[in-house]
């Protein structure tokens, strides 16, 4: 999380704010078909643990496998250029805290003012 607007670097020099959310793998595998032929493809998965950041305590869920917290999925296939592959990973999970919507709060805030003003109607009759 950066604390200022007015980053332009790397990721070796984003230093500057606040850790987020950090996880570390377990149970990494995978797996490579035709790997150096010009035909590469392959999967790989992982378990993850959240283990620090500002976030972990709404990642830190031990609900998926293995009590992990998030699931990592990838794949990836020949790029078309020698040497270079191209790939997608995606990763999964679930928070502990649910998080209501503005609009969520306000309802609840109306219904009650309109309780509140239907019970001090009936005390004044």
């Amino acid at each position: 999380m950066d604390d200022t607007s007015n980053y332009a670097g790397t990721f070796v020099t984003a230093g500057n704010g606040d850790l987020w959310l950090q996880f570390t793998s377990e149970l990494l595998s995978g797996i490579g078909l035709n790997l150096g032929t010009g035909d590469d493809m392959g999967t790989g998965t992982s378990i993850l643990n959240a283990t620090g950041g500002l976030a972990k305590a709404n990642f830190d869920t031990n609900l998926k496998a293995d009590g992990g917290d998030a699931l990592l999925s990838s794949s990836f296939q020949d790029n078309g250029v020698a040497g270079q592959l191209r790939g997608t990973f995606e990763i999964t999970g679930d928070s502990v805290r649910v998080i209501p919507e503005p609009s969520s709060l306000a309802l609840l805030g109306l219904g009650l003012i309109g309780f509140g003003l239907s019970v001090r109607r009936k005390a004044v009759k």
